[in-house]
């Protein structure tokens, strides 16, 4: 009996993966016919292989059930040899840590491209983004630690699995290539489907994107890593639909968070029995799936970078011992900040009080100095970790420090404000808590709630380990406690900081609050003395998390569903759009544009107007004059314009047609207003009659124009032809605006054709004369550059952020987007960085 005894727990993985594929069968309604051959085979071979070996296996077979899923799963597998930089790691912190370096191979594409310009094509991006892999697999084979890539534990095998079903389960109503399902769903996409879709078209990386708003430089400050990631992967995996394959990286996504959640988990509980890889498994999984999960896809590179911050937090959990250790949390932690500073802070406050609470234990750094000492001294090379960390820094942040004067709150000083620090914490605890003991709504995507479940059980774990302070195994819960408690008081000081408080850190780091609740929870279940208190408190989590799946189902379908991007519900006028001509840009009214917008742009290539990206300042806009960043448009401002103000405004911001909604009130006023000499109607829908396009009258996207002070801007704008007058914005530091100020004795107006030769790249042509003024309306930002017959000439900023130069004779401008040598430099510096993180693997190895 003992012999059968141990048979059947050492194959106890091999009879889960066979429930989890007929449970899986019967949710999908298939038959998971590669799984299930696996499985016929393994069970045949299941006493020849090595344990851990199988695992492997049945961990591969499980994630075959979804292919476009499996993909994923697959491709980061060659990267987990930078796992073996540790002497201990296990197969899923290896896979985390490959996910990182997958991430630097391809921030060297997305440097080496920008800053230098070389030639992108799918074998390129292919073999730049593989060469770690290959490097680092070419020194593990030669060193005949191949085997250790593909052997998993038993407990990480289960929990895997266990993983693999919770995120199909939810998920898989997802997977689909004719809708988006997350909020801002079309929006996100747009930002990644245009890099393969412009790399195509120029070989180039889109660094400068004119289809939204008046052009976006995006990538400078809106995480280079996320979206360059995805789309370059997307360029050597371009055999599955588009819209599937982001549906499908959005559920690995939440994986990987399941990943992390693990190894928390893991670093918290030291005890095992054999019930413990279940418990950890669906704990994982519990954090994956939950609604806050869910619903902050929203915030696509903020989930991005979720996994790379719980990897430094059970690094920072499993009290790191070495240079090793604390290198990789560095570099790691550089990574986080070119992904998503906020939550790089999150991480800093809460790994920093963890390794500072873990210092009051007996193994503190204090009493191992000496061994860190002599570590040091042997291993002084790994040193270059945070040499390397620092340098990888610089590509993202010299530019970001440098453009300071332009972001979104630029020149907001520190207010330290006693109210601030509490309406913190009635935010977080009584206003918009995500503590409940509700299910959120599940049609919306602002209800963050954590639910009934996780808000009740982690609450009483966090006073029980508070409780029970003293108790030698409940060490690693209290100071989980603990830590929640102190992140709290230092995160609500730090939000009074403007640059911290734009980048809405205090909600962003609610994902961390939520996980160290749930592991606190696990840690309790785990270490509790009491078998049957610790059977019940297991029971309690399974019931709780299994009754929470179907509501978590119908979050996940019900939030923002956006079927735009298919192309059926607006077909008659996207054909329509995509015929016309690309002289100016498109603008919607009592539309919800949040959607429509970016899908315009993605199925016809034509410009739309919507504002988006929040790190640049957009105060002053004509778009923000005449149009809320609601969806629908509606802004109290328009009901105080004239009909001849709100056409000037819409010429002056380069809007040459107007898609509205005429049976809302909204589309119907603004139709009522334009129609008064504005614009003239070129389409209406002739089944659905209140979908209407309208096209402006002297609207162009290029012109010759007066330049006047700014006290005189406003009343100009509302006299026939008002929209030809700007003014200057002063930009100190930048340029002087003396002696350009003046209103000219005689104005001849011309609009000017122009021509995109490439996204940054301009010809403008006409009949100068010296002093002309010449708008083109995009975004001015200081990296817009204009030459005429070879000689720069003046580029600057009107106050409504629009590019004006000041041009000399003659009958063409260039006007070009040209790094400057900060930019160039530190690029440079950061992409020697990753090589050299490439090549002090491989040595380490």
């Amino acid at each position: 009996m003992k012999v059968i005894k141990i048979r059947a727990t050492e194959h106890a993985t091999l009879w889960l993966l066979a429930i989890y594929i007929v449970v899986l069968s019967f949710v999908l309604k298939t038959v998971l016919i590669p799984a299930t051959i696996a499985w016929v085979v393994l069970f045949f071979l299941r006493n020849r292989l090595d344990r851990e070996i199988s695992n492997f296996l049945y961990v591969l077979a499980a994630g075959s059930a979804v292919f476009s899923f499996f993909v994923f799963f697959a491709i980061y597998l060659p990267f987990s040899a930078i796992g073996l930089l540790l002497n201990k790691s296990g197969f899923i912190k290896r896979y985390l840590m490959g996910w990182g370096l997958a991430v630097f191979a391809t921030l060297l594409v997305y440097i080496t491209t920008i800053f230098a310009r070389i030639p992108l094509t799918s074998w390129t991006i292919l073999a730049t983004f593989f060469f770690p892999a290959a490097l680092l697999l070419s020194k593990a084979i030669f060193q005949k630690k191949y085997s250790t890539l593909i052997k998993v534990d038993g407990k990480e095998a289960k929990a895997l699995i266990i993983c693999f079903l919770a995120i199909f389960t939810v998920g898989h109503y997802i997977l689909e290539d004719g809708n988006l399902f997350n909020s801002n769903g079309t929006w996100l996409y747009s930002k990644f489907y245009v890099i393969p879709k412009d790399i195509g078209k120029f070989g180039e990386f889109p660094h400068y994107q004119p289809y939204m708003a008046n052009g976006e430089f995006a990538y400078l400050a809106d995480s280079p890593a996320s979206y360059s990631h995805i789309g370059l992967v997307y360029m050597f995996l371009g055999g599955i639909e588009p819209v599937l394959f982001w549906n499908s990286f959005q559920l690995f996504i939440l994986f990987m968070i399941m990943l992390g959640t693990y190894l928390i988990i893991a670093s918290c509980t030291k005890k095992e029995s054999f019930a413990t890889p279940y418990i950890f498994g669906l704990a994982s999984a519990a954090v994956g799936i939950n609604f806050v999960s869910l619903q902050f896809l929203e915030s696509y590179k903020m989930m991005f970078s979720v996994p790379i911050g719980l990897l430094i937090l059970s690094m920072a959990l499993d009290n790191p011992r070495g240079l090793d250790e604390f290198g990789l949390m560095f570099l790691y932690g550089a990574l986080m900040i070119v992904t998503h500073p906020a939550n790089t802070l999150g991480i800093i406050i809460f790994s920093g009080t963890i390794l500072l609470l873990l210092q009051t234990q007996k193994d503190s750094l204090w009493s191992r100095r000496k061994e860190l000492a002599r570590h040091i001294k042997q291993e002084r090379i790994k040193i270059f970790l945070v040499v390397i960390a620092f340098m990888v820094l610089l590509f993202y942040l010299a530019p970001n420090l440098y453009y300071r004067d332009f972001n979104r709150g630029a020149g907001q000083s520190v207010r330290f404000d006693t109210h601030e620090i509490v309406e913190y914490f009635r935010h977080f605890f009584v206003d918009d808590t995500p503590f409940s003991f509700r299910h959120p709504d599940p049609l919306r995507n602002d209800d963050k709630k954590m639910g009934p479940f996780l808000s009740a059980l982690g609450a009483l774990a966090i006073l029980w380990a508070l409780l029970r302070w003293k108790k030698g195994s409940f060490t690693m819960a209290r100071i989980l406690a603990a830590t929640f408690v102190i992140a709290m008081v230092v995160s609500s000081f730090a939000n009074l900081f403007p640059t911290v408080g734009n980048i809405e850190y205090g909600d962003r780091i609610l994902m961390f609050h939520q996980l160290v609740f749930f592991a606190a929870v696990i840690a309790i279940v785990i270490n509790e003395e009491s078998k049957w208190l610790r059977i019940l408190l297991a029971a309690i989590l399974l019931i709780g998390i299994i009754a929470t799946v179907p509501f978590e189902i119908e979050n996940f379908t019900g939030i923002h569903k956006e079927s735009v991007i298919n192309g059926e519900r607006y077909s008659s006028e996207l054909d329509f759009i995509s015929k016309l001509s690309m002289d100016g840009r498109m603008i919607t009214y009592a539309i919800f544009s949040n959607a429509f917008d970016p899908a315009v742009h993605i199925l016809t290539d034509r410009y739309t107007a919507r504002y988006e990206f929040n790190q640049f300042d957009e105060s002053k806009t004509v778009y923000t004059k005449i149009h809320s960043s609601h969806s629908w448009g509606f802004t109290p401002a328009l009901q105080n314009l004239t009909s001849i103000e709100f056409g000037n405004y819409l010429r002056a911001g380069g809007y040459q047609y107007v898609f509205v909604n005429a049976c809302e009130p909204l589309g119907r006023s603004v139709v009522q207003v334009l129609m008064q000499g504005q614009a003239y109607p070129i389409y209406q829908n002739k089944e659905y009659l209140c979908d209407v396009i309208l096209k402006m009258n002297y609207s162009f996207y290029s012109e010759k124009v007066i330049v006047a002070p700014e006290a005189m801007l406003e009343d100009l704008r509302k006299l026939e032809g008002g929209f030809v007058a700007v003014s200057l914005l002063p930009k100190e530091g930048w340029y002087d605006i003396g002696g350009y100020q003046q209103m000219p004795e005689s104005f001849a107006y011309e609009p000017l054709p122009w021509k995109r030769i490439k996204q940054d790249e301009i010809v403008i042509t006409g009949n100068f004369k010296d002093g002309d003024w010449v708008v083109f309306k995009e975004h001015y930002f200081p990296r817009w550059h204009a030459y005429m017959g070879g000689e720069e000439i003046p580029v600057l900023s009107s106050t409504e952020y629009l590019i004006l130069m000041k041009a000399r004779a003659g009958n063409e401008i260039i006007l070009k987007v040209e790094l400057n040598a900060l930019e160039k430099v530190s690029a440079m510096v950061s992409a020697l960085a990753i090589l050299g993180l490439y090549l002090l693997a491989w040595l380490w190895i």
